[in-house]
This record gives C-alpha cells, sequence and structure tokens, in this order.
C-alpha cells in the first residue's frame, strides 16, 4: 500500500505552524517553517524581508503540494538541468514592485539531471486575501560553482480558484500551468488552503 503524504510533517509542526504565522509581527523574519532561497528570485532586487511592506495579517495557509514538472529547458552542458521550485506568496501591487510576504518564500528540493522532474512534496505559505492574493512560482537550475539559471515563471492568481477555501488535502485542487518568459515547460500543482481562525 503507497504511504500517504501528509501535508504536515507532523502534528506538533502544524500547531506550530497555525500559532506562529497570524501577522505580520510574529512573522518577521525568516520563519523556521520557510525556507528561503538566498539563490532564488536573484533578479529581484527586494527580497522578502523588506521592512516598507508594513503590517500584514495572515488569514490562512495555502498548501502547495509540487508534484512534478515537464518538457523544462536545458540549462547545462549535458542537454539536462537540475531543477528547483520556489513559491512565495504576495499580492499584485507588491508583485508590481517584485517583494513578497515576510518569511513566504520557500524553495523546493533540487533534482538533478532531468527535464521532466518529480518531486511529490508539500510546501506551505501563508496568505492574507483568498480572492486577491497570488502564488510567485519560479523555476531555476541549481549550478555548484556558478550563479543559478532561471527556467521561467507564473504568477498564480488564487482568485482564479473559487473552490479553494473548499479543498482538502484528500480533494485538492489539481492543476498544470506553464511556465513563462522561456521557450518551454510546465509545472503541475495541488492546492488547499487552511484558515488561521
Amino acid at each position: 500500500m503507497k504511504k500517504k503524504t501528509s501535508f504536515f510533517q507532523s502534528a506538533s509542526e502544524s500547531n506550530e505552524l497555525l500559532e506562529g504565522l497570524e501577522t505580520f509581527e510574529r512573522m518577521h523574519g525568516k520563519s523556521k517553517h520557510s525556507r528561503t532561497s538566498s539563490n532564488s528570485f536573484k533578479h529581484n532586487k527586494n527580497n522578502s524581508n523588506n521592512n516598507s511592506i508594513g503590517r500584514v495579517e495572515f488569514i490562512g495557509i495555502l498548501h502547495v503540494k509540487l508534484v512534478s514538472a515537464k518538457d523544462l529547458v536545458a540549462k547545462d552542458l549535458n542537454g539536462l538541468s537540475d531543477p528547483y521550485f520556489t513559491f512565495s506568496s504576495t499580492n499584485p501591487q507588491l508583485l508590481s514592485t517584485n517583494e513578497f510576504y515576510p518569511g513566504q518564500v520557500v524553495k523546493s528540493s533540487i533534482q538533478k539531471k532531468t527535464l521532466n522532474p518529480k518531486y511529490n512534496e508539500t510546501h506551505n505559505v501563508c496568505i492574507s486575501n483568498v480572492t486577491e492574493d497570488v502564488l510567485y512560482i519560479e523555476c531555476m537550475d541549481w549550478d555548484r560553482l556558478s550563479s543559478h539559471d532561471f527556467m521561467g515563471s507564473h504568477v498564480l492568481k488564487l482568485g482564479d480558484y473559487p473552490r479553494l477555501e473548499e479543498a482538502t488535502e484528500e480533494n485538492p485542487i489539481s492543476i498544470t500551468v506553464p511556465l513563462q518568459n522561456v521557450k518551454k515547460g510546465e509545472v503541475s500543482l495541488q492546492l488547499f488552503f487552511t484558515k488561521l481562525k
């Protein structure tokens, strides 16, 4: 029997996340539940800890299961790539200035030497408005000795998925979206939302 994958690593992690991520003041800086990538978003001048954002009150947690990606662009000399993804939550106004909610940038594992990686891993980001916020998705090619290469991005508008608040871990929203600003590539995700209050 296939082992069920939990959207939280443990019950204690779930409780800590729910208790610790309600407001900007309690989330200021990098959360231990949000693995910030120092190499992702390298083309963005303002990172997710920019104090100019001001107070942000989070209403819930967006659970993002990164299932797989397909037909990615090759960035290495061997005709393959070492892809990983980053996810961040923000709103359209902040995104226009390359800013994200504080602490809400998470990074997937790196899949070596492939253009069709499989992940099956879940990442959690807090959101402030389930109808107006966006999830910024970015794919990067990992390099040991040089800067990481951009492999595409996608801006996912949460308001385009009215069933999001009713989705559950057992019945998530399954989507496949194209990677933009590159010639090809797509990523498959499963989403659901948990209210903080």
